[in-house]
């Protein structure tokens, strides 16, 4: 989930979760709001301030230990 805190809108907003090594990527991300594409960036666009966006990417994690980190 992304929010925008304030205290302004925010423009040009992507999120990019590069996957570890370990895991699969399972059909296509998706967003309430804007774009994905099937590299795991999804481009939001513009959030207006206490606007909230959902980003779903499934994946199958091939080993018995797993971390992920996402940019905004």
């Amino acid at each position: 989930v992304v929010e925008n805190l304030g205290p302004a809108p925010a423009t040009n907003v992507i999120v990019v979760d590069t996957l570890p090594e370990n895991v699969t990527l399972v059909g296509n991300p998706t967003s309430t709001k804007g774009l994905c594409n099937d590299g795991v960036t999804c481009s939001i666009g513009e959030m207006e301030v206490g606007e909230t966006v959902t980003v779903t990417i499934v994946v199958i994690v091939d080993s018995d230990q797993f971390e992920n980190t996402f940019t905004i």
